[in-house]
């Protein structure tokens, strides 16, 4: 994207109280569901954050690809902007990859168990991404009651060779269907770290998604992220379009 646009949609999602999460592990929310594609899906998704001193713009693609039943492998290549209002710089972000497995679904009781264990490649370098591999080993779960759904995502993550950075994520998300085409969803996640003296963040989400048809979605989140209690905040938002193959 050219500077001017890029700033331009910047101000924009500033403007908006908009902007992203750290990671696009199921846009547009942080909490990954837990069902495995039955088909090729893409997801084109723009996160952007705003935070003290500039903005960051994330564009990328979530990439599920069905390798047998209730198994699914799942690529996010990024693109990164990265500016103050004055200067902006674009460059490859970091590459994601993971692999989703059913592990349990009762359909009468409405309730789904997965695993999707993740690496992240550190192809963006220490400009546009952390410089760090970073694994992550998930449990997903879901539960169904009428209209309503909720979703959560527990896991182990650690980010590059040492323990030092291990942590925890945690996240929850309910969601309601509004209609046959439109529902809402609220997401607390947090992310907790093992070695005491570092700071945990917290994560308040609002979203909600239109089925503009079959194979056809479209879903917005935004949010707000603390880091400890007394510490930076930035706002965060992502618009993705799903498209079913």
């Amino acid at each position: 994207m050219p500077k001017i646009a890029g700033l331009a949609l910047s101000a924009a999602l500033c403007a908006l109280g908009l902007a992203p999460s750290a990671h696009a592990d199921s846009p547009p929310y942080l909490t990954t569901d837990t069902e495995p594609a039955e088909k090729i899906q893409a997801a084109p998704f723009v996160e952007a954050s705003a935070m003290s001193g500039g903005y960051e713009l994330t564009y990328a693609v979530d990439t599920a690809i069905p390798l047998a039943p209730g198994w699914e492998m799942t690529l996010v290549p990024r693109l990164v902007t990265i500016g103050d209002g004055r200067t902006a710089a674009t460059g490859l972000g970091d590459t994601e990859i993971a692999v989703k497995y059913l592990a349990w679904s009762d359909k009468d009781a409405q309730v789904t168990i997965a695993f999707e264990p993740n690496v992240v490649l550190p192809t963006g370098g220490r400009r546009f991404g952390d410089d760090l591999v970073e694994l992550e080993l998930p449990i997903l779960a879901s539960k169904a009651w009428g209209p309503w759904s909720l979703s959560g995502e527990f896991g182990y993550e650690r980010d590059g060779a040492t323990s030092r950075n291990d942590h925890a994520p945690l996240s929850l998300l309910l969601e309601r269907a509004v209609t046959g085409r439109f529902s809402v969803g609220v997401e607390m996640a947090d992310d907790i770290p093992f070695r005491s003296g570092r700071r945990a963040s917290l994560e308040t989400n609002v979203g909600g998604d239109w089925t503009i048809r079959d194979g056809l979605q479209l879903e917005l989140m935004v949010g707000r992220r603390t880091i400890g209690v007394d510490g930076p905040a930035d706002l965060h938002s992502c618009l993705a379009l799903a498209v079913e193959f």
